[in-house]
């Protein structure tokens, strides 16, 4: 699978992943498989070493960003109703990412 070598990947500057999950964020950034984490399976093992080269690479810079402000979430899970209407108004261009 050619995309799997970042082949794809052809940035001037880096890209910002936003993520909300600060584990994910610390396995992405420091790779130490110790208590739960060494029993990770290796097609998972795969994504992030993938993900940690970019990192490396400077091509990505993953962030952390709370939950309440995940706009991708609308298409991935079941929202209560204030954030579903705050993120349907981001994604229709009403209100700015970040307002209240």
């Amino acid at each position: 699978m050619e995309a799997c070598s970042g082949a794809w990947i052809s940035a001037t500057k880096s890209s910002d992943v936003y993520e909300d999950n600060t584990s994910c964020i610390a396995l992405a950034n420091h790779m130490h498989l110790r208590g739960r984490r060494k029993y990770i399976t290796l097609r998972v093992l795969r994504q992030v070493c993938f993900i940690q080269n970019l990192i490396q690479d400077g091509l990505i810079n993953v962030k952390q960003c709370p939950t309440a402000a995940q706009t991708a979430d609308i298409g991935t899970k079941a929202l209560p109703c204030v954030l579903f209407e705050n993120f349907t108004d981001q994604l229709l261009g009403d209100k700015h990412v970040g307002d209240k």
